[in-house]
């Protein structure tokens, strides 16, 4: 605690009691200063060890520190790094992976142990976030919709086909996606995904995750307008009634309503789904909902 008192000695000598008590309240004034400044640096300090070799990057990125940065989703994502060990072990022997180059060229959908992975507590504007290829969080959702009332028909999936006017993927289709606010946990994402880009009543919906315990690496750079994704991306699904109402955003263009199966084979025969990597994601996705426990029991 940055605190000093200065304790006033009175003597008997009027002239040298003030020179004494003068000298002695400013010693103790620089002693203030000095003890200020020591307890800053120690908390500063204390703050970068625990982000290890991160934190000689933090200055470098031009990040939004977390007070007065948290815009609304769409224009801002918080950024995290991976731990390939746990941060137990010995900090020389764990590598800390935040971007682009520090992932192998073939690691998407490599699975990323929630345990480690970390925020860095910073957001930044998306488009930086995609332009350097900065390791983030967010969810895509599989929108699964019940038969119509006493119909035993098979569940839905909601696909959802990307405006041409979009320099992402134009034309692509592909599920509910969204990035992550910051210190936003999972089900809030996805809640608030459902929310803002379908329109959807969340109050009743009861998502699934179909990643427990870790997400998967999407790493994978977009040709169109040399965008490089570098995701940590949870697998969710949800179900809706037959009869809730939808409403995509201006994004969309179209949107269509397949069965598993149906749905299944039309990757088969090489659906646009943007490139390999979304391929491979949503060809997982179809596959864990048809293994799904949950379903199996519920609607086979």
């Amino acid at each position: 605690m940055c605190l000093a008192r200065a304790r006033n000695n009175n003597n008997s000598n009027t002239n040298s009691g003030k020179h004494a008590v003068l000298m002695l309240k400013n010693y103790h004034i620089a002693t203030l200063l000095i003890g200020c400044a020591l307890a800053v640096a120690c908390v500063l300090a204390g703050a970068f060890e625990n982000l290890g070799p991160l934190a000689v990057v933090l200055p470098a990125l031009h990040v939004s520190t977390a007070a007065g940065s948290q815009e609304g989703s769409g224009h801002q994502t918080e950024l995290y790094y991976f731990a390939e060990k746990s941060l137990d072990a010995v900090p020389s022997d764990v590598r800390l992976l935040s971007a682009w180059l520090d992932f192998p060229v073939n690691s998407s959908l490599m699975p990323l142990a929630d345990s480690q992975l970390h925020s860095l507590n910073v957001t930044v504007p998306i488009d930086k976030v995609h332009g350097e290829g900065l390791l983030h969080r967010g969810a895509w959702i599989a929108v699964l919709r019940k038969p119509a009332l006493h119909s035993s028909g098979p569940l839905e999936i909601l696909l959802l086909r990307r405006g041409l006017h979009l320099k992402t993927c134009p034309g692509g289709w592909s599920l509910v996606g969204e990035h992550a606010n910051f210190w936003e946990e999972w089900g809030s994402i996805v809640l608030r995904a459902l929310r803002e880009e379908l329109k959807l009543d969340v109050d009743n919906l009861r998502p699934v995750d179909l990643t427990p315990g870790h997400s998967l690496l999407v790493k994978t750079a977009y040709t169109t307008n040399n965008r490089l994704e570098l995701q940590a991306t949870k697998l969710f699904y949800v179900v809706v009634s037959e009869a809730s109402h939808i409403e995509p955003d201006s994004e969309v263009s179209e949107v269509a309503w397949l069965t598993l199966q149906a749905f299944s084979a039309k990757l088969a025969d090489g659906l646009d789904v943007c490139n390999d990597e979304l391929g491979q994601l949503v060809k997982l996705v179809v596959r864990k909902l048809l293994h799904a426990a949950e379903l199996l029991d519920a609607f086979a």
